[in-house]
């Protein structure tokens, strides 16, 4: 037998241009298996009971141009959803936030009518539904968006940095925080839609630098900050590459290699040069030295002849310089240790990113001549 709780919310979601209102009503059913619960509470969604195989909410949202009829219509739907709500197994609750348990659809005034449950989430999302899973390294905070082929989000997120080791005198590692904070991101997604991600890919902050050993792929030294800049190796800079080239600036991606080359007597053969989004990809496909042509721009790549230029090949470090492909360019699967972890797809890949920038024009969605 099924313990039946139900709990309604309405509120004013906008003004309409003629001078009325739009009215967002929710309903929340809940159901348990006794009468001590537990029952899913709507504000606290994905914390009570999280885990339990005994309760399943189930979530209605409706909008109306009119307080009355969103009652009356409010009403009708209720009956319907236990009635669907007795056509389906109790299962595991998922871990959705209140709006993102919700459909929403402000285009009519139809009822849309979801179950949320880790057994049932193909009424939210299709189940052949395929989800792609970005993730931005910002300056301060890392932050993730699910999304689906057109763009809709089904979860998102974020995270501050954790403090950096510190090091010798003022220096400090950031490389341990952006490891721990991308594993984070990545518990913080929604138990329901991880065997929908179809592929994963990362932008991080441009010519922030890191380089690694090419055997085991763990930080040589700290990392190069995007707003570092070396200006004795900027004299280096300029005398190998075009004048006015864009590696000639004191915070670029080849001034850090040339400053860190220059100061090392070891481990130059065995080093190679990643970006902050080439790093934290590689540590969950694990093909070690692979970049986009986005990051390695402020490394002296050529986006035009898709190609690094002679004068940078010519020098003693070349050796450190990736591989580059496009952005979005798939390098492989998950490791197998992280797509354990996790619950990913067998088949989920990890693709190459981006930088803060490209990645933010992207998402502007700037994809016609003359818009901005």
């Amino acid at each position: 037998m099924l313990i039946i709780k139900e709990k309604q919310l309405w509120r004013r979601e906008k003004q309409l241009k003629n001078g009325s209102s739009l009215w967002g009503l929710i309903t929340l059913l809940q159901a348990s298996k006794s009468d001590d619960g537990p029952f899913m509470s709507f504000g606290s969604l994905g914390k009570t009971g999280q885990k339990s195989t005994k309760c399943l909410p189930v979530v209605c949202y409706h909008f109306f141009t009119n307080k009355t009829k969103c009652d009356r219509e409010g009403e009708a739907s209720t009956k319907a959803m236990l009635t669907l709500l007795h056509n389906f197994t109790i299962s595991p609750t998922s871990y959705y936030s209140p709006h993102q348990g919700c459909k929403v659809n402000t285009r009519n005034s139809k009822v849309v009518m979801m179950m949320v449950g880790e057994d049932n989430v193909q009424t939210q999302v299709e189940k052949k539904e395929k989800l792609y899973l970005g993730m931005d390294f910002g300056t301060s905070g890392a932050r993730y968006a699910l999304i689906d082929k057109q763009g809709s989000i089904h979860a998102q997120g974020k995270r501050e940095y954790p403090p950096p080791l510190q090091m010798s005198g003022n220096t400090k590692n950031w490389a341990g925080s952006w490891r721990t904070t991308l594993f984070s991101l990545l518990e913080d997604l929604p138990n329901s839609l991880r065997p929908l991600i179809y592929s994963i890919a990362i932008d991080g902050t441009s010519a922030t630098t890191i380089i690694v050993d090419s055997n085991t792929g763990d930080p040589i030294c700290r990392p190069f900050l995007y707003n570092e800049s070396y200006p004795d190796a900027l004299k280096v800079v300029k005398s190998i590459s075009p004048a006015n080239h864009t590696v000639c600036s004191g915070s670029s991606t080849l001034c850090k290699l040339v400053s860190w080359w220059n100061s090392q007597d070891s481990d130059k053969d065995s080093a190679i040069l990643l970006h902050q989004a080439d790093w934290l990809l590689w540590l969950l496909h694990g093909k070690l030295g692979v970049s986009d042509y986005n990051n390695a721009l402020k490394l002296g790549y050529d986006p035009e002849s898709d190609s690094y230029p002679k004068w940078l090949i010519a020098q003693p470090f070349s050796h450190m310089l990736p591989s580059v492909t496009a952005p979005g360019t798939s390098v492989g699967f998950l490791r197998e240790h992280v797509r354990m972890q996790f619950g990913f797809p067998e088949d989920c890949v990890v693709c190459t990113g981006t930088t803060d920038s490209i990645a933010a024009f992207l998402a502007a969605r700037a994809t016609e001549t003359g818009r901005a």
